[in-house]
């Protein structure tokens, strides 16, 4: 049986795990038999208790985390009303000693009956502490418990998978229901490729995103995240996918969808350059055309210039031409002005004048 601080907020998803198994325990004093070692080994047979007097224990979780909430397992037999009232503290450092000095995630309202488990929600969900503090209360002044747990995440908020505020999605979205934490939102669009959040616990999933709004648009925060959790009338988007989440190729959602995106935008860019290279070519090749005459082409580019040729005859059967630029002169190697008739350019064919 497990007894809850509140019912409002739901037992969490799996990805928050007991982040206190086997951690380093701190008591003032213990019995030699039941160390505070016990309270972390994940074995409700054993006991952790302090001596007399000694109403607390910390556990070093060796990293900072969110806690979201703890459950304490309380002994069956004889003293099990040692626990009624027991608090809950946070810490971010610990000196050695007592912990007088910390932030209270929560004190529990009831008493504790022989053999339960008492969970305890806490309140500060939104920052990171290193140090747990269970205090016993002050009257019993002595802690013996079978297991403490602690359960929380390393996750700050879900912004490095936050796609941006939209006004509105594709239109085709679904309303999958309201959450308290994002990943739960997370969990129930896996199968989309967006999770979308508005009002700060609508969670919608969706396909395809719609018109784009400023970031300072989507100005609530989620209840328990860092996170952008949209506005009353527009959506904070994220990518549904997990960071860790494996397809059945063993690669994420994320990378696979990653790639995919690498691969179009690779494609559009050859696209682009492609484009880019025949305007090009087809700007040269009217260039070209340009420099033709009505008959025949441009000659082979000389020490002159190029050099074409037009009809000089009225009669437009005519095979006379002349050349219009400079002829380059073999015998003298020099570049010589002319407008020398030639004959025998017929039926457009091309004749080289420097042979």
């Amino acid at each position: 049986m497990v007894m809850e601080i509140e019912t409002t907020i739901e037992a969490t998803r799996a990805e928050l795990k007991n982040i206190a198994l086997h951690k380093s325990v701190f008591m003032k004093t213990a019995y030699i038999i039941y160390p505070g070692s016990h309270a972390v080994d994940g074995n409700l047979n054993t006991m952790a208790h302090t001596t007399n007097g000694e109403n607390w224990m910390i556990v070093d979780l060796a990293d900072e985390y969110r806690i979201h909430y703890v459950v304490v397992h309380n002994r069956a037999d004889a003293y099990f009303e040692q626990l009624d009232y027991f608090s809950v503290g946070l810490l971010a450092s610990y000196e050695e000693g007592e912990p007088e000095k910390n932030e209270l995630c929560g004190r529990y309202p009831y008493t504790t009956p022989a053999g339960v488990a008492a969970r305890l929600n806490c309140t500060l969900s939104k920052t990171k502490y290193r140090y747990v503090t269970l205090f016993a209360n002050e009257e019993k002044a002595t802690i013996s418990i079978m297991e403490f747990e602690i359960y929380g995440t390393s996750k700050t908020n879900f912004m490095d998978q936050h796609i941006g505020c939209y006004k509105t999605l594709s239109g085709s979205e679904v309303h999958v229901g309201s959450f308290t934490f994002v990943y739960e939102c997370q969990d129930m669009c896996s199968s989309y490729l967006y999770m979308a959040i508005r009002k700060a616990g609508e969670c919608y999933c969706d396909g395809i995103v719609g018109q784009v709004s400023t970031l300072a648009s989507c100005d609530l925060e989620c209840a328990f995240d860092d996170s952008s959790c949209g506005s009353n009338d527009k959506f904070s988007v994220y990518l549904a996918a997990k960071k860790d989440q494996k397809s059945d190729t063993g690669v994420s959602t994320a990378t696979i969808v990653g790639i995919i995106i690498s691969n179009v935008l690779f494609l559009l860019i050859i696209i682009i350059i492609s484009a880019v290279c025949y305007c090009r070519r087809r700007r040269r090749k009217r260039s070209n055309l340009n420099t033709s005459v009505m008959f025949g082409r441009p000659e082979k580019s000389s020490a002159c210039s190029d050099e074409f040729y037009e009809q000089i005859a009225e009669d437009p059967t005519s095979s006379d031409y002349t050349s219009k630029q400079n002829v380059y002169d073999r015998t003298t190697n020099n570049c010589v002005a002319a407008e020398t008739p030639y004959t025998g350019l017929q039926n457009n064919s091309y004749i080289d004048i420097h042979s």
